[in-house]
C-alpha cells in the first residue's frame, strides 16, 4: 500500500540518497527564430529521438534539500512498505502550486507512484484554493514531460538557462477547477 505524507526532518537524509538520474531516448529540442523585420519571435520545441538512451542528471544538487526542505515549500514523501521511495516539493507562488521536484527512487519507478504523488498534490492544491498547478522540469527529462501530459497538464512555457548548469526549463500546467 502507498502512503503519501508531509515530510519531516528525519526523512531528508533518505531523500537525498535517492537516485535522481533518469534515462531517456528522447529530449525536447528548442529552435528559436526571429523574423527578418523583427516583429515576430518563434520558439518551437520538438521531440528528438536520440541514437541511444542517455542519463539525464538532476538539475539541482540533492544535498541542498537538507537546507531548503521546508523553506517556502512543502515536501511530500511517498512511502511503500514503510520505505521512503519518492518525494515531491511544491512551492507556493502566489495562487500557483509550483512543483519544483518530483523524484521516485530507481527501484520503484514504472509503478505509477509519480502519477499517484502528482494526483495527491493536485487534490491538495485544489483543497487549499490554488488557482493553478505548474510543474517544472529540465527539457532533457522526457519521462517527466510525458508524466505531466499523462496527468493532463499542458505545455505553458519555458525559461532558457533556468538551472545552475544553464539548462532550459520547460513548464506544464493546468487551471485547478
Amino acid at each position: 500500500m502507498t502512503e503519501i505524507r508531509a515530510a519531516i526532518s528525519t526523512d531528508i537524509p533518505a531523500l537525498i540518497q535517492m537516485n535522481h538520474t533518469v534515462e531517456t531516448q528522447y529530449v525536447w529540442q528548442m529552435d528559436y527564430a526571429d523574423s527578418d523585420d523583427g516583429l515576430q519571435m518563434q520558439a518551437v520545441f520538438r521531440r528528438v529521438r536520440l541514437p541511444r538512451a542517455v542519463p539525464v542528471h538532476y538539475p539541482r544538487e540533492p544535498e541542498a534539500l537538507m537546507d531548503t526542505w521546508n523553506y517556502h515549500a512543502e515536501t511530500f514523501v511517498v512511502l511503500r512498505a514503510d520505505r521512503r521511495v519518492g518525494y515531491a516539493r511544491v512551492e507556493e507562488r502566489g495562487d500557483i502550486a509550483w512543483v519544483t521536484d518530483c523524484v521516485i527512487d530507481l527501484p520503484w519507478r514504472e509503478q505509477g507512484l509519480a502519477l499517484e504523488l502528482l494526483k495527491f498534490i493536485w487534490q491538495n492544491a485544489r483543497r487549499k484554493g490554488f488557482r493553478q498547478m505548474t510543474m517544472e522540469m529540465i527539457n532533457k527529462n522526457y519521462p517527466a514531460s510525458a508524466l505531466a501530459q499523462k496527468l493532463g497538464l499542458d505545455f505553458c512555457g519555458y525559461n532558457d538557462q533556468y538551472y545552475a548548469a544553464r539548462d532550459i526549463a520547460i513548464f506544464f500546467g493546468t487551471t485547478l477547477k
